[in-house]
């Protein structure tokens, strides 16, 4: 159970609200969209988020009414499962396969880089580098973290869309997230993270198109979501991280509102479409780069 009780850490303004990890992000979602302060932090299995004494009272009651309305509109409104797991075995396999074939040397190696996502090189006509980039990690840790957030999300978006639209989607969002960030950060950056942050904006977008939460909280969660998984470590993209969950946020909701059954047939045309789009991004690099 959830535990809303003052902090009894010493030196701790205010009131401490305690709960568990899966409680996190809508209890933040709820906070921010309501304009309370907080600052958070892990004790032990639970979290820890602290509020001003003057937003106690709000505090409290804004958290017990979440709680009593049992977090629906946290719920994710999957409807129906549809037969997922064959794309995204595809796509991690392929991942690994890549990395065994590159390995190390995707950060050094002259034609490789030419792969890299590169703002200025995409805006001057390089747009598959917003498609390449995503397959190609610095080291095995690397891969590993974006190995386990592509399952994730991977799981979660085709269980809702399919194999096919699923990673259609995924790989939209992701390319177009990647090109946006081009726009105004004049970095080379490679790996998966890109999708991983755009696979929740769409599994966001499908709480919100559920009317279970408001764009405030939807916003909130967003930039909550954000701050807990992707501004870590010197090397972190944030901006990456960010586009990839607006753009992610963005073509969910756009396939939300596309009254379409996603028949087998249009999952086969999807995957081939996911295919061909990797194909086509891969033979101009080597073109390129011959």
């Amino acid at each position: 159970m959830n535990e809303l009780r003052v902090s009894s850490q010493e030196g701790a303004p205010g009131l401490g609200l305690w709960g568990r990890e899966s409680s996190l992000l809508p209890w933040l979602a709820t906070l921010q969209a309501k304009g309370i302060s907080y600052s958070s932090a892990r004790v032990g299995k639970k979290w820890l988020i602290l509020v001003d004494g003057c937003d106690a009272a709000r505090a409290q009651a804004e958290i017990a009414t979440l709680e009593a309305e049992g977090d629906l509109w946290f719920e994710p409104p999957l409807g129906p499962a549809l037969p997922t797991g064959a794309g995204t075995v595809a796509v991690l396999l392929g991942l690994l396969l890549m990395f065994s074939l590159t390995g190390a040397s995707a950060g050094h190696d002259v034609a490789l880089r030419a792969a890299w996502n590169s703002g200025e090189a995409v805006w001057t006509g390089e747009w598959y580098r917003c498609w390449t980039a995503l397959w190609l990690h610095a080291d095995a840790t690397h891969l590993a973290g974006n190995l386990f957030g592509m399952a994730v999300v991977g799981c979660g978006v085709c269980q809702r869309k399919g194999d096919g639209v699923g990673w259609l989607m995924l790989f939209l969002s992701a390319g177009i997230a990647n090109a946006w960030n081009g726009a105004w950060q004049t970095h080379l950056s490679i790996g998966a993270s890109t999708m991983v942050f755009a696979g929740f904006g769409i599994l966001v977008a499908a709480w919100q198109a559920s009317g279970r939460a408001s764009y405030g909280q939807i916003v909130a969660m967003l930039l909550a979501l954000l701050g807990i998984l992707g501004t870590g470590g010197a090397r972190t993209d944030i901006g990456a991280h960010l586009c990839g969950l607006v753009c992610g946020f963005l073509i969910g909701r756009a396939f939300e509102h596309a009254e379409v059954a996603f028949d087998s047939l249009r999952q086969d045309w999807a995957a081939l479409a996911v295919l061909g789009l990797n194909v086509v991004a891969w033979g101009a690099w080597a073109i390129m780069a011959g």
